[in-house]
């Protein structure tokens, strides 16, 4: 069995039209592996999928904990990629850290 607390977690935020940025600084105080994608959705549907599908590829060699934060865009789009959507607030950092502790990470992500 995997001792979890012994192995590097990714945790990946996938920002779509947000107006609350994530301050990477203080998630990296909590978890050092945080990675930030801000994904355009002024371009075609094809074109934003086929980034956030490479910022998932990122990861695949790892457990990571995944996210999605935004709005109603992001919140469509997290629900076809199965990954959870966080909604886009002031305490967007606060919001993280706390779904990050209440989830086990997963292997290779979707």
């Amino acid at each position: 069995m995997l001792n979890m607390e012994q192995i590097e977690i990714r945790h990946l935020v996938i920002c779509l039209d947000n107006q609350y940025d994530p301050d990477v600084a203080k998630l990296k105080e909590h978890h050092p592996w945080v990675d930030v994608y801000h994904v355009a959705t002024n371009r075609t549907d094809d074109q934003v999928c086929e980034e956030i599908d490479m910022a998932l590829l990122d990861g695949l060699h790892c457990f990571s904990k995944l996210a999605f934060v935004g709005g109603d865009i992001a919140q469509t789009l997290a629900g076809g990629y199965q990954i959870a959507w966080i909604k886009d607030t002031p305490g967007i950092d606060e919001e993280l850290l706390r779904f990050w502790g209440s989830i086990e990470p997963v292997a290779d992500s979707p």
